[in-house]
């Protein structure tokens, strides 16, 4: 009986419920990096407008995760998956309640990253679950579409709500959701189960090229979170309406998605690196028309643009990243460089949009983005030299 529960507990993370329920939970514990512009736009509504402070959010949001993120290599299988996801989603929705009620700008950040780093607990299990799947390149597909659906109906509440219920709002319905989330606990596996396939030994040098790939997706995160971290400040600048803004925001968010689940389809056509490429160059002239729109239906365009094409490349990084690592340990790393990305691009990029110009951090994230491209472009084709050749054919 007791292996026969150890079948059933293995098979189960296959089922279209328990992935869904999965990647969900990745989304709602993504929630505050992905409503970043609304986070940073409420703490300079309330607490401070100086841009030079407003780059820490990023690091409020990301630190504390990113800590832990590296950590959970160590004890995610250890510990009861369903209470980790209890106790973490508990705790970050107390955090953000306190944020709410919070008047400066310390107690702010200080409330933020206790709730944010809480979501790193709940978020290791199911990015682990989703990994044990036979299938994770879709699964993490799915993962990625779902949280630009969540963070943009999200959006649209924290716009609708912010001009009844003031910029706060924003803190209290990342709360709601972070305890409305318990429910989805009935599909989360007390345990992970990892299959251990035989695998042929490789050099020692192929280690390298991981933490290369690591530091690639480092790169190609700080670029578009430098930008998007000031995206409600850039349409701003350029006179949009505050509500308009947040609302065309929102919606790019949710004409974006759909790019994850597109990137399968051009892998399976054009490979990996050219797809990478192409979406990359793409993306640097996406945030160039966007901090020079001047019009907001070519803002509005270059966010759905600027959405699209970051999740497009994003199943092409954690692919190559997957074949690269032939320990299966590493891939949860991947979450941590993300985050130290998205804590120095906006602290970066809140320094350099001091006095209302953003060239200077449209610049800078492009360096980063040809930075991480070829890191990444390198890590593919040493995946591609190391794969096994096939057998061969009957000699001539």
């Amino acid at each position: 009986m007791a292996s026969m529960d150890g079948a059933i507990e293995g098979t189960s993370v296959n089922r279209l419920s328990v992935v869904m329920a999965a990647a969900l939970l990745t989304s709602v514990c993504l929630l505050p990096a992905m409503l970043m512009p609304y986070l940073i736009g409420a703490v300079a509504l309330t607490v401070t407008p100086d841009s030079r402070q407003l780059g820490f959010v990023a690091a409020a949001v990301l630190g504390g995760p990113i800590a832990l993120m590296a950590a959970s290599v160590l004890w995610v299988r250890r510990f009861p998956w369903r209470k980790l996801v209890f106790g973490g989603l508990a705790l970050a929705a107390l955090g953000y309640l306190l944020a709410a009620g919070a008047h400066s700008f310390a107690s702010v950040i200080l409330w933020i990253a206790l709730g944010s780093s809480a979501l790193a607990i709940a978020y290791a299990p199911p990015i682990c679950l989703l990994s044990d799947t036979s299938d994770p390149d879709r699964n993490f597909g799915y993962a990625f579409f779902l949280q630009i659906i969540a963070s943009g109906l999200i959006g649209l509440g924290v716009t609708a709500l912010q001009g009844r219920l003031g910029p706060r709002s924003v803190f209290v319905l990342i709360a709601v959701v972070f305890a409305a989330s318990l429910a989805l606990l009935p599909w989360v596996p007390r345990h992970g189960v990892k299959e251990q396939a035989p695998r042929v030994a490789e050099p020692q040098s192929s280690s390298i090229h991981i933490w290369m790939g690591l530091g690639g997706m480092l790169f190609l995160n700080a670029g578009p979170t430098a930008v998007w971290a000031f995206f409600e400040q850039i349409g701003r600048s350029a006179g949009f309406a505050e509500q308009s803004v947040g609302t065309m925001i929102a919606v790019a968010l949710l004409l974006g998605a759909p790019g994850s689940l597109f990137s399968a389809a051009a892998a399976r056509r054009y490979g990996r690196i050219v797809p990478l490429a192409v979406s990359t160059l793409l993306l640097i002239v996406t945030i160039g028309a966007a901090i020079y729109a001047r019009a907001p239906w070519v803002y509005f365009l270059a966010g759905t643009l600027f959405q699209f094409l970051l999740n497009f490349g994003l199943s092409f990084q954690y692919g190559a990243l997957s074949d690269a690592d032939t320990s299966g340990r590493l891939i949860v790393l991947a979450p941590t460089f993300q985050g130290i990305g998205g804590i120095g691009g906006p602290i970066v990029g809140g320094l350099l949009a001091h006095g209302g110009s953003y060239v200077a951090l449209g610049v800078c994230s492009a360096v980063y983005e040809v930075a991480g491209l070829a890191l990444l472009v390198a890590l593919c084709r040493r995946a591609a030299t190391a794969r096994p050749a096939a057998p061969p054919t009957t000699p001539r």
